[in-house]
């Protein structure tokens, strides 16, 4: 797996809140709704994302812990199609 540092994860992340805002900014002129519904909606959505990542951090280790006692070794290769 590549080596993944900060400043190679801040551009697609920057891109990704650039685009949520452009997308909050054009649906709030088309759809002429109150702001307090967009904030409500991203209240809503970071506790979901919070949940997430509570669930993820409890078991995750036994998941991949299962994972790799029951299936088996794949060599970093094994994903490529081998075609004749």
């Amino acid at each position: 797996m590549a080596d993944v540092t900060l400043w190679s994860a801040l551009p697609p992340a920057i891109v990704m809140l650039l685009v949520a805002a452009i997308a909050m900014l054009f649906w709030s002129y088309v759809s002429k709704a109150d702001w307090k519904w967009f904030w409500i909606g991203a209240g809503l959505w970071i506790v979901a994302v919070i949940i997430k990542r509570v669930i993820g951090l409890s078991i995750n280790a036994a998941v991949i812990g299962w994972l790799k006692h029951h299936l088996p070794y794949v060599r970093p290769s094994g994903f490529q199609y081998q075609g004749a």
